[in-house]
């Protein structure tokens, strides 16, 4: 059993940052997906390249939304 200031002491610790360039794009490219009709991974890659200087393929794109929609 772990200690009370044992505990205290893990739960100070701050949560890592995000690992991916992507992570704050996440709530934009999944309210894209969910329009009618909705948008597609070549056109929210476009999308990113242009208005927010983050270069992705759509492959990948697809890949990151589908791994991370789950843990919104």
């Amino acid at each position: 059993m772990l200690s009370p200031e044992l505990i205290k002491r893990l739960d100070s610790i701050p949560d890592d940052p995000p690992r991916s360039r992507l992570a704050e794009y996440l709530p934009l490219i999944l309210a894209l997906r969910e329009r009618r009709p909705p948008m597609s991974y070549m056109r929210i890659a476009k999308l990113l390249g242009e208005k927010c200087n983050c270069r992705i393929s759509a492959p990948a794109l697809r890949e990151y939304a589908i791994r991370h929609r789950s843990k919104k």
